[in-house]
């Protein structure tokens, strides 16, 4: 990963494509400030027993604090209030997945932002996959604004073109 997406990275991505250095993914670190007001829109709720495991089917990360949509689970996000990511801001917790349709996400990330706020953090932290589009539009529609971006390069095979062998 080239973290802030380098120009050295860039450079060697480059210099390598031949030997099959691309690209493959990139993702948007965003930054929301955490005001007074802006969350009345909140919608997630601390998951009772039968919530968990509905959400433990669904892979949660480690350390985390988890929201739910309601008692039919349709939607989850997790967040972490002691990230302690330094900011310019201030301390940042970290939302750290959201997952649902993308008709709850943005009551989710909302109600994560809430919760962030209520432990005393001044900044929210999201990493949002650059092809996921809605949720990257639903982040900007909820205060969050482009920190960084982060590129993971990959190594795989070469193709060398028609004719020539493979190179892995």
């Amino acid at each position: 990963w080239a973290r802030g997406d380098h120009p050295a990275a860039q450079r060697m991505a480059r210099r390598f494509e031949c030997l099959g250095v691309r690209a493959a993914r990139r993702e948007w670190q965003l930054l929301a400030p955490l005001r007074d007001a802006g969350f009345s829109d909140a919608s997630g709720v601390v998951p009772g027993p039968a919530e968990l495991a509905a959400v433990a089917a669904l892979r949660p990360p480690d350390h985390c604090e988890v929201l739910v949509t309601g008692p039919e689970v349709s939607g989850a996000v997790w967040f972490d209030p002691k990230a302690d990511e330094r900011t310019e801001h201030g301390t940042a917790g970290r939302i750290v997945a959201v997952l649902g349709p993308d008709e709850v996400r943005a009551g989710l990330v909302a109600a994560a932002m809430a919760a962030l706020r209520e432990r005393g953090l001044r900044v929210a932290a999201i990493a949002v996959d650059a092809e996921d589009r809605a949720l990257a539009r639903t982040c900007r529609l909820l205060g969050f604004r482009h920190d960084r971006t982060d590129i993971e390069y990959i190594v795989g095979p070469v193709h060398a073109g028609p004719g020539s062998a493979e190179v892995t």
